[in-house]
């Protein structure tokens, strides 16, 4: 046979229990619940701005410049799929990583910037 010991907080959490709530408990516990309440004066940002030297800007965005956003039109198809068709028809001397986005978009990173201008300008 189990002994099971229950303290009185843990009776108001299971329902239909007996013990009857008291205000002071109840109190207790919406003081536990309640929204922190923001005390600065400007609304809350959601597109904040965070001040960078133009060099780190350039330095994160370095491995962007050679890369194209592909959509593909009328199928759905996988990124393995994707990468070894466009390793096979836009590469010419090194290779791409394909990274899959949502349906149907692909992030293409190429590792040769000649590849690059040769799917961007001459294309599919």
């Amino acid at each position: 046979m189990a002994i099971l010991i229950l303290s009185a907080d843990s009776l108001l959490l299971i329902p239909g229990s007996s013990v009857d709530p008291n205000e002071e408990v109840l109190e207790s516990i919406d003081e536990d619940y309640k929204e922190v309440e923001c005390k600065e004066d400007k609304p809350f940002d959601t597109c904040p701005t965070i001040p960078i030297s133009k060099d780190k800007f350039e330095e994160w965005c370095k491995p962007w410049h050679v890369a194209l956003i592909v959509k593909v039109l009328d199928k759905r198809v996988h990124w393995r799929f994707m990468e070894q068709r466009l390793n096979k028809n836009w590469v010419k001397k090194n290779k791409i990583n394909v990274i899959d986005m949502d349906p149907n978009y692909f992030l293409v990173h190429f590792t040769d910037e000649e590849d690059y201008n040769h799917a961007l300008m001459e294309g599919p």
